[in-house]
């Protein structure tokens, strides 16, 4: 497979520019709002995992993932959790997630039979050496998993009972931290900072998210299922570009 002559360094594709797109999420933060509790509802007697359209398969042994299978995943579940945690004050990191999955499916749509898999495409961008092009698919699918492993850790700092009573700030500050806050230009991690005032409270959360299921068993069970599924797949991509040499990496 041909190869591009240096190594391949991916850089940061920026939607718009960071003072422009950070002071806008920063002042969408800033909104008056009446009440913590975000105005999302769900359409049927079931939790918000239960009731999800799409959802992740198990990953593959040899980690080769579905790319629309996982891009509709991606759609139906973390672009609405984001929404429940606040759709002004987390709007930069749900533009950024919803930017990249439209990015990869473009792609997908391009050729569907060649980019079957998330690793197909990966692959041939490498052996066309346009990993480093504006608007590449290898670069989004870096910034879509990141913002994937910032929900996953989020939903594990939360199963692990990492909020302080009824404040999740801990749980979304923590996972934040180890996930996106490197990558960030520092007003976009401001506005960040800013949001976390905006969070919904723990029981809240767990409300809106548990819907009209009435056991709470069956509720925790569908998140550490679902939690579990998400954390293969971020794990999985990560290898695809690790077994590749191929920097930087999600």
């Amino acid at each position: 497979m041909k190869r591009c002559p240096y190594p391949c360094t991916l850089h940061c594709i920026a939607h718009e520019t960071h003072h422009s797109f950070a002071a806008r999420c920063l002042q969408s933060t800033l909104l008056p709002h009446k009440s913590k509790v975000r105005a999302v509802s769900l359409t049927s007697k079931m939790s918000f995992y239960s009731n999800l359209e799409a959802r992740y398969k198990t990953v593959p042994q040899d980690g080769r993932i579905e790319t629309l299978t996982f891009l509709e995943a991606s759609r139906v579940s973390i672009l609405p959790l984001l929404d429940i945690l606040g759709k002004n004050a987390f709007a930069m990191v749900r533009m950024d997630v919803n930017g990249n999955i439209v990015k990869l499916m473009n792609k997908y749509n391009e050729r569907p039979d060649d980019f079957h898999t998330l690793t197909a495409i990966v692959d041939e961008e490498l052996e066309q050496c346009t990993t480093n092009d504006n608007n590449s698919a290898t670069d989004a699918l870096i910034w879509l998993t990141r913002g994937l492993n910032f929900i996953c850790i989020f939903i594990q700092n939360i199963l692990d009972g990492k909020n302080e009573g009824d404040d999740i700030k801990p749980c979304i500050s923590g996972a934040y931290d180890i996930t996106l806050k490197q990558h960030h230009h520092w007003l976009v991690k401001k506005a960040v900072q800013v949001a976390y005032r905006a969070a919904p409270y723990h029981s809240d959360l767990m409300r809106i998210l548990q819907g009209d299921e009435e056991s709470k068993e069956v509720f925790m069970s569908q998140v550490r299922d679902y939690h579990m599924l998400l954390k293969d797949h971020v794990a999985a991509i990560q290898e695809i570009y690790s077994a590749r040499s191929l920097n930087p990496r999600p």
